[in-house]
Order: C-alpha cells, then sequence, then structure tokens
C-alpha cells in the first residue's frame, strides 16, 4: 500500500520530459505542491494526451466510472459518500490497485484495459506495517522511505462525469507485492508501489505499447535504491504540531 507520497517539485526530477517542457516549466515559473500529498488530496500526474505526455491534476483515489451513475449525483454527493466510512454505507478507498488482481477487480479492469496509465514523480512516500505477524513493537509506527533520487510511481486514471457535465478524473497507483525487498519486508510491509525510472516513462505512457506489454513492466524495485526514515509524531503539546500533515 502506498499511502501518502513526496511528489518532485523542480524540473530536475522530470529529465524524461522533453526539452522544450522543461524549458516552458522554467519560463513559466514552477509552482510548488505541498510536501506530501494523501488519498482524496490532488496531485500532478503525467499521462499521454494528444500524441505526447502532458501534465494533468487528478485525485489520489479512484472514482470508477459506473460508480452511483444510475442515480445521476452530483460530484459532491459522489465524494461524499465515496469517502463515507458509514457502517453498511457504500464508501471505499482505491488508491492503491493490486498488480494481482487489477485485470479483474470492476474498478480497474477497464482502465487498464484501455490504456490509461499515469505516472507521478516523487522522492518519497509513506508506509506503515500491515502484516498480521508484525511484531507488537511495530505497531503505530509509521516511516517513510526515500528514493536515491526521483523516480516515477506508475498507476491508472479514470474519468467520471455525471449528465449535468461534472467531471472528475482521479488516479490509483499500482502496488506488487514486496517479497524480495529486505528494506519494507523489515518494517512489516507487504505491498511495494510500482517504480519506474525516468527512461522507461514514456514507454509505460505510450498509447502503443499494449495492456500486455505494459503488464511485463509491473515489477519489484530493489531495495538498496531506497533509504528508510521513521516518522515520529509530535506530542499533543509540542509548538510544531500545526505543521504536521496526518492524512485525511
Amino acid at each position: 500500500m502506498c499511502y501518502s507520497f513526496t511528489p518532485v517539485r523542480t524540473p530536475d526530477g522530470i529529465l524524461w520530459l522533453p526539452k522544450k517542457v522543461v524549458d516552458q516549466y522554467e519560463k513559466d515559473g514552477w509552482v510548488e505542491r505541498a510536501d506530501e500529498v494523501f488519498p482524496r488530496g490532488p496531485a500532478e500526474v503525467w499521462r499521454w494526451i494528444k500524441g505526447g505526455v502532458q501534465s494533468s491534476e487528478m485525485v489520489f483515489d479512484m472514482v470508477p466510472r459506473f460508480y452511483l451513475k444510475a442515480g445521476n449525483p452530483s460530484l459532491d454527493e459522489v465524494l461524499k459518500r465515496k469517502r463515507s466510512k458509514k457502517k453498511g454505507g457504500d464508501g471505499f478507498d482505491s488508491y492503491n490497485a493490486r498488480s494481482e488482481s487489477i485485470l479483474e477487480k470492476a474498478t480497474f479492469r477497464a482502465p487498464w484495459a484501455e490504456g490509461k496509465r499515469m505516472v507521478v514523480p516523487v522522492s518519497a512516500w509513506r508506509e506503515r506495517p500491515n502484516m498480521e505477524e508484525a511484531p507488537p513493537e511495530f505497531k503505530g509506527r509509521e516511516f517513510r522511505i526515500h528514493l536515491s533520487d526521483p523516480k516515477n510511481l506508475a498507476g491508472i486514471w479514470e474519468r467520471w462525469e455525471n449528465k449535468q457535465g461534472e467531471i472528475l478524473e482521479s488516479f490509483a497507483i499500482i502496488t506488487v507485492d514486496s517479497l524480495g525487498n529486505d528494506m519494507l519486508r523489515g518494517i512489516w510491509h507487504e505491498r511495494c508501489p510500482l517504480i519506474l525510472d525516468h527512461r522507461q516513462v514514456e514507454e509505460w505512457l505510450d498509447p502503443k505499447t499494449s495492456p500486455e506489454q505494459a503488464f511485463k513492466m509491473i515489477r519489484p524495485y530493489p531495495s538498496d535504491e531506497m533509504k528508510l526514515e521513521e516518522i515520529i509524531r509530535p506530542r499533543p503539546d509540542d509548538p510544531q504540531l500545526s505543521l504536521f500533515a496526518p492524512p485525511a
């Protein structure tokens, strides 16, 4: 599971982009994003649009195209119900897509088959121990995994639209089994986001790359290019508490 990531905030982190795109960034100025993006928050992602790689702002938590469509709800209602945690409600999280079930799950099956792939350049992401056999001393702990240099978390995106013309584009990060990654297994976490180098991005995004070819690119990333940092939560009386941004 990847429930938070740190987006890259300078053109240096997206070297795979065409030079003219980087030049435009320098001309217009780079707009800094928040230090971290949590589920249901906006993020700048990259996808293939009209013959090339372009950026788009999307929500980090995929909303399926079919969600509540029969009743033609407003976008606000859709977001409220999907985020609801009430018992018996129809709320659910879909900000991660397991690679093992991406071909079967209704939420992810169509976007994957249609080649709706995206990436988001990042420098780090957060994880919590989630394996049942984790020792008691790991409960409640939280870690940030830093990458040796900016990479790209890869996933799929979807478009939801109602009859009133309201549109929401959202995405999910693909995850793989962390087996073989000593760092992630060392903190008792069983999943790892799909990580691509800059040289792999254009192939991943290009619509000429078939779903079958793209699926072959889904693999674990080596732990020797990662560095672990434990996140220490501030005390309730800590004056820096207001600077801490927990998940929504």
